[in-house]
């Protein structure tokens, strides 16, 4: 049930938080605001963050982040560390309404443009710390060789990685790697993986 709930709004952006303050009139929901301090949501039933203070306060708690990052290892990231819920901030009040209200009953809401990418990428396997590491040299330029000699494997090695992460990437070749690693937001253009 939600009749009685403590909702908590603490997004980075001082607009966001009013806005989707005021877009929770609802009599069952007491919704409070604060500034991004970390005592500020104890006691909450829900907290409504951005980003990276849903991550921050995820452990334990029940999160849902509204943000514009919609790239899938944001969101991977985000499901990993249990949020309840990963709403677009081009969602309504309609949506954002119907998001806390499935949360609060126990279950968990992504918005359709989420789960329709997971569903498309989501479920191939997930690379590995050291794909991602080759993936990353590979897309600042880096030769077989050079990859190698940067994380201290041998050739044979980084040729394996290769096949395994383009597998994963349902890709079959090098070039398509990094580009969809790049629309995934699993490395920048640059090779630097996204934080």
């Amino acid at each position: 049930m939600h009749i009685g709930s403590k909702i908590h709004v603490m997004h980075a952006r001082p607009l966001m938080t009013a806005g989707l303050a005021a877009s929770l009139h609802d009599p069952d929901w007491r919704v409070t605001t604060h500034d991004l301090e970390p005592g500020a949501a104890a006691g909450a039933d829900l907290v409504i963050a951005d980003y990276d203070t849903g991550l921050a306060i995820a452990p334990g708690r029940q999160v849902l982040i509204v943000t514009h990052r919609d790239k899938e290892a944001d969101v991977l990231r985000a499901c990993a560390a249990a949020v309840a819920g990963y709403l677009l901030e081009d969602a309504d009040a309609a949506e954002l309404r119907y998001a806390v209200r499935r949360i609060l009953t126990g279950d968990r809401h992504y918005s359709p443009g989420v789960t329709k990418q997971l569903e498309v990428g989501g479920c191939r396997e997930h690379l590995t710390n050291r794909e991602t590491d080759v993936l990353r040299l590979l897309a600042g330029g880096r030769c077989d060789k050079q990859i190698a000699r940067d994380l201290g494997i041998g050739v044979g090695t980084v040729r394996w990685h290769l096949r395994n992460l383009m597998g994963k990437l349902g890709v079959s070749a090098r070039l398509q790697a990094v580009v969809v690693a790049a629309q995934r937001g699993i490395v920048g253009i640059d090779g630097v993986v996204p934080g």
